[in-house]
């Protein structure tokens, strides 16, 4: 795989327009839209778009600007209206997306049909609590992309789980090097020796959904574990394996999340630049955790940060070193095996590298 992938712009551009301009992509937290008027606003790949509950309680999602003169309707990452108006002539339009009103209509001289200008709709789904919108007319339905992925999911009950914390930062990476590290064990003993790698007896599993993909492994896989699993397995019905092990997820192409019975951490990073992202990090438990579980929650949310903390100090030192151009290619690890899959999805959609 060539290395130019983390440090050419015009790969960059072809990534907007193939992938993030036709996939399906989370849009937020789905809690944020409880009841009609919620909206939350969201930008994909430089298109500014804004999803609210509908008064019949439906998701809608729409291009987030006016259709007069393409002012930006909503503002704020999140809010909450009765209906929609343009800040600057005061044009209106309902929760369903219909134009409402126009001030002095007369004055365009009879020109201008109102039944034709609501505002632009956007595909949206909502699924595993979060928000999902793509800009492609013909991408399949997002639940068809996720097969079989949906109904292993479903015991997790994941729409029940709520933050701990919820943060967005910038790193000066390109967004690819941030998932490449957290699918891949090989690193684990060398960057995270006093901390995960102790821990873990196992090496990853990895199972394939078309484009996505999940990694497994069991950490601290001893008597002690499986019995603090049995106290803190609400939800379900679980399979052991899901009891007991962490099952990473990722959703082509920037959404990442690891699920336990008592916790859910979601990662979605996004590119600002060849050599930037823009980072979420979500760590969650479960509605109604109280005692041993609220605990165990609190205690994997610090032992996550911390490796966070170990992963982006060595991901900067990666960054700094692809730009120098020296390893024009890489080579993969049979622990990197999850890299060779997105790189291969991401080469097919794609199409080819640019020269």
């Amino acid at each position: 795989m060539p290395t130019a992938r983390y440090v050419e712009p015009a790969f960059l551009a072809l990534e907007r327009e193939r992938v993030f301009r036709r996939a399906w992509l989370c849009a937020g937290p789905a809690r944020h839209l409880r009841v009609p008027g919620d909206y939350v606003t969201f930008d994909a790949s430089g298109e500014a778009l804004v999803l609210w509950r509908d008064t019949d309680g439906a998701l809608r999602a729409f291009h987030n600007t006016c259709r007069h003169r393409g002012t930006r309707l909503l503002e704020g990452p999140t809010g909450h209206v009765k209906a929609i108006r343009c800040p600057y002539h005061d044009w209106k339009y309902a929760l369903d997306g219909r134009l409402r009103h126009i001030p002095g209509q007369d004055g365009f001289d009879g020109r201008i049909d109102r039944a034709s200008l609501s505002l632009l709709p956007v595909r949206a789904a909502e699924w595993a609590g979060q928000l999902w919108v793509t800009l492609s007319d013909t991408a399949p339905p997002l639940l068809d992309t996720l097969g079989t992925l949906v109904d292993e999911l479903r015991p997790y009950r994941l729409e029940e789980m709520r933050p701990i914390q919820e943060v967005t930062w910038t790193e000066s990476l390109n967004w690819k090097a941030v998932l490449d590290n957290a699918t891949e064990s090989y690193h684990l003993p060398f960057v995270h020796g006093g901390s995960v790698d102790r821990h873990v007896s196992e090496r990853p599993e990895f199972t394939t959904y078309g484009d996505h993909y999940r990694l497994t492994l069991a950490i601290a896989n001893t008597g002690w574990r499986r019995s603090l699993d049995s106290l803190t397995a609400r939800g379900g019905p679980y399979t052991e394996r899901q009891r007991a092990a962490l099952h990473k997820y990722v959703l082509f192409p920037n959404f990442l999340m690891n699920v336990l019975p008592y916790h859910l951490t979601v990662f979605v990073v996004w590119p600002t630049a060849v050599d930037q992202c823009r980072f979420f990090y979500g760590f969650y438990e479960r509605e109604g955790a109280r005692g041993l579980e609220w605990l165990r929650a609190r205690a994997t949310w610090l032992a996550s940060r911390w490796i966070l903390h170990e992963d982006f100090w060595i991901l900067n030192r990666f960054q700094r070193g692809v730009a120098s151009g020296r390893s024009p290619s890489h080579h993969y690890h049979a622990q990197e095996v999850a890299l060779a899959h997105f790189h291969a999805v991401l080469s097919r959609w794609i199409g080819s590298d640019p020269a």
